[in-house]
C-alpha cells in the first residue's frame, strides 16, 4: 500500500530534476551540475544551479532554493497539494488520496497507538519497580511528586537490549509496528536481530491532542551513558515531532480560555509549571520551534509568552522562536531567567504567586531581538562595535517579509547606537536594492556573510553531504556560533544523528526547517567533499581550527577593555596560549 510519503519518495527518486526544471529554464551541464539563468528573478548572467545527484537546485543570485516540489509550488505558484497532482500527471505515479474512511491506514494507526500504549503502561510500571528504583529516587531528588509522575504516566526503560521482546511483544507484528515507531532498531532485519532503542532512560509519554500515546522522549539517567541526553521516537504516521508539542492535550483548554501559551523547552519545565497550575505551558520536543508549531500555536492563542533557560543556549533558543513569531506574525514576549536558573527550577523555589509576578516582567519580542542582535553595543561604544552591531541588524532586517517591519528594528537599533535612523535606513537600502518599496522579498540578496559565519555554514553543509564527520559532535557541541542559522541547523542535524534519523541534501531539504534557513545552506551544499576520508576529515579539522580562532580572536578583542582585562587577565593568556597552538597546528 502506498501512502503519500511513499508518492514524494517516488517522485524524488523516479522525476528527474533536471528533465523537469529544463521544462521552462534552459540548461547546460557543468561537470556533475547544471547551471541556467534563474526564473525567479532577472539575470544576464547564469547563477541558478541545479545538483540532480543531491535532489535540489540553488541561485546564487536571490538565493532560491530547494527540491523538486518547492520548484513547482514557487514557479506554478500553487499550494503543496496541487504540486503533488501536476507531478502526479508529468510522471504517470498515481497519486493516492488517503481520508479519514481509508480503513488500512486507520488500522495501521490504531496498532501503533495500541502498541504504545501498552508500552507506556510498561514504562511506567518499570519505574515503581526494584529495577526502577535509582530512576525514581532521582525524580524524587528533583522535586517531583507521586501525583505529577502519575499525572504525566512518567515511566523507565530498564537496561539491557531485549527487554521488549520479553515483556511486551506479543506478536511479529508487534515487532514490526515498533520497528516503524522507532522503538526498537535493527541489528540484521533480513535475519531478524534488533535492540531496544530506549535503554536505561527516564521516559516520558507524549501525546496527541486527543489524548492519544503517539511516541516517548528518553532522558538518560546518568551523563555516563550513550547517546544524547534526550532522544525521541523516530518519525512515523502518527508521531513528528516538529509538529507536536508536550502537554497539549492537558493545556489547550487554558491556552483557549486564555488566548496566551507559556513556551518552555523541557519536559521537566513543563510538568514542574503544571503542577503550580500554570496550565497553557507547552514545549517542542527535544529539538527546536518550528514554523509548523508556530502555526499550530496560532489555532489556539493570540501571543505567547517564551520562557527558556537563563544561560547562552536558552538565549540563542529564544532568538530563533522569536524569528519565527515574527515571520508567522504571532504577538510574543519574553522571558529568560536568571543564570543557572530553568523553568522548573523555578517551580520547585517559587510559589504560585511569585511566578505570576515573574511572568508580568516579560520583555517585548521586539526589545529582546534588538538587544540579541546589538550585544553589548550602545552609543557610547567604539566605531568597531557599532559597525558588528550594525552588520547583524542588515542582516537580520534583510530576512524580514515586511519592509515596515525591517524599518521599524532598524529605527530602534539606530536609537540604541546614538546613530541617525535616516542614516541607517539609507545604508541599508543600499546594500539591498533588491528590496522593494511594498515589501521585502524572500529572495532578495543577503549581506554577505562574515569570514567566521562562512566557516560555520561550511562545517554544518560537511556534516549533511558526509555523516562520517559526526565523529567531531563533541567539538562542535562546544562551539559558541557566531551565525544563528548555523546554531539553530546544528541541534536538528544533533537530534537527528542521536535518533539515526536520515541525515542527506535531500532529507534536510524536505523537513520543517524553515525554508530562510535552507536558502542560506544551499549554496555550500552544492559544493563536492572531494579526496580521500582522510583528505577530508584533515580539511574539516581546520575548519573546526578556524572557528576556534574566530571565537578567540573575538573574545580577545573584548580584553581591549582594560577594564575587563584587568579583572580577568589569566583568561586573556589563556586564550593567547590556546591561539598560538592553533597557528601552528595549520
Amino acid at each position: 500500500m502506498q501512502t503519500n510519503r511513499d508518492f514524494i519518495e517516488q517522485i524524488k527518486r523516479d522525476v528527474s530534476l533536471e528533465s523537469y526544471i529544463s521544462k521552462y529554464v534552459k540548461l547546460k551541464r557543468q561537470g556533475n551540475r547544471f547551471t541556467g539563468l534563474c526564473p525567479f528573478h532577472n539575470e544576464k548572467t547564469p547563477s541558478f544551479h541545479v545538483s540532480p545527484e543531491k535532489g535540489f537546485y540553488h541561485c546564487f543570485g536571490c538565493g532560491a532554493s530547494g527540491d523538486i516540489f518547492s520548484f513547482v509550488t514557487d514557479y506554478e505558484k500553487v499550494s503543496f497539494n496541487q504540486a503533488k497532482e501536476i507531478l502526479s500527471e508529468y510522471s504517470g505515479i498515481p497519486l493516492v488520496t488517503y481520508n479519514a474512511n481509508n480503513s488500512q491506514l486507520e488500522q495501521d494507526k490504531q496498532e501503533l497507538y495500541s502498541l504504545n500504549r501498552r508500552l507506556a503502561d510498561y514504562y511506567h510500571k518499570n519505574l515503581t519497580s526494584s529495577q526502577g528504583k535509582e530512576a525514581l529516587d532521582y525524580l524524587y531528588t528533583r522535586g517531583m511528586t507521586e501525583n505529577q509522575i502519575q499525572s504525566f504516566q512518567i515511566g523507565f526503560s530498564l537496561p539491557g537490549f531485549s527487554n521488549l521482546s520479553q515483556s511486551v511483544f506479543k506478536s511479529s507484528k508487534d515487532v514490526q509496528n515498533a520497528g516503524k515507531l522507532g522503538i526498537i532498531k535493527y541489528r540484521n532485519q533480513r535475519q531478524g536481530e534488533y535492540y531496544d532503542f530506549f535503554r536505561e532512560r527516564i521516559m516520558f509519554p507524549i501525546k496527541d491532542r486527543s489524548g492519544k500515546v503517539v511516541g516517548f522522549g528518553g532522558r538518560k539517567l546518568k551523563d555516563s551513558q550513550e547517546g544524547g541526553k534526550y532522544i525521541n521516537s523516530a518519525t512515523s504516521i502518527i508521531f513528528e515531532k516538529g509538529k507536536l508539542f508536550y502537554n497539549l492535550n492537558q493545556a489547550a483548554n487554558s491556552m483557549r480560555r486564555l488566548h496566551s501559551a507559556i513556551l518552555v523547552e523541557g519536559y521537566m519545565d513543563v510538568i514542574g509549571l503544571f503542577a503550580k497550575e500554570i496550565d497553557n505551558v507547552v514545549a517542542p520536543l527535544g529539538t527546536a520551534l518550528t514554523e509548523t508549531q508556530v502555526r499550530k500555536l496560532k489555532n489556539y492563542v493570540d501571543s505567547i509568552t517564551i520562557m527558556l533557560d537563563g544561560d547562552e543556549a536558552g538565549r540563542r533558543a529564544a532568538y530563533k522562536a522569536g524569528l519565527l513569531c515574527i515571520k508567522e506574525n504571532l504577538a510574543a514576549d519574553v522571558l529568560v531567567l536568571e543564570k543557572g536558573m530553568d523553568p522548573y527550577d523555578l517551580s520547585q523555589k517559587a510559589t504560585r504567586v511569585e511566578i505570576d509576578g515573574i511572568l508580568r516582567s516579560t520583555t517585548k519580542l521586539s526589545d529582546f531581538m534588538i538587544s540579541e542582535l546589538l550585544g553589548s553595543a550602545t552609543k557610547t561604544s567604539s566605531t568597531e562595535s557599532k559597525q558588528e552591531a550594525l552588520k547583524n541588524l542588515f542582516q537580520f532586517a534583510s530576512g524580514l517579509q515586511l519592509n515596515s517591519d525591517a524599518e521599524l528594528y532598524l529605527e530602534a537599533g539606530a536609537k540604541k547606537l546614538g546613530i541617525r535612523s535616516e542614516s541607517v535606513l539609507d545604508d541599508f537600502y543600499s546594500n539591498n536594492k533588491q528590496i522593494s518599496v511594498i515589501k521585502v522579498k524572500e529572495n532578495s540578496r543577503a549581506i554577505v556573510p562574515s569570514d567566521a559565519v562562512k566557516v560555520e555554514r561550511t562545517i554544518i553543509a560537511k556534516l549533511i553531504l558526509c555523516n562520517d564527520l559526526f565523529e567531531y559532535k563533541d567539538r562542535i557541541n562546544q562551539i559558541n556560533f557566531f551565525d544563528m542559522e548555523s546554531s539553530y541547523l546544528w541541534d536538528v542535524l544533533y537530534t537527528k544523528f542521536l535518533n539515526g534519523e536520515s541525515i542527506s541534501p535531500g532529507s534536510i531539504l524536505s523537513s520543517d526547517i524553515p525554508r530562510a534557513t535552507l536558502n542560506v545552506f544551499a549554496g555550500y551544499l552544492m559544493d563536492e567533499l572531494a579526496g580521500e576520508p582522510n583528505q577530508i576529515r584533515s580539511i574539516f579539522e581546520d575548519n573546526l581550527r578556524q572557528q576556534e580562532l574566530y571565537a578567540i580572536n573575538a573574545e580577545l578583542k573584548e580584553f581591549d577593555d582594560l577594564e575587563k582585562f584587568a579583572k580577568n587577565p589569566e583568561r586573556a593568556k589563556e586564550l593567547r596560549k590556546r591561539k598560538a597552538i592553533l597557528l601552528r597546528e595549520f
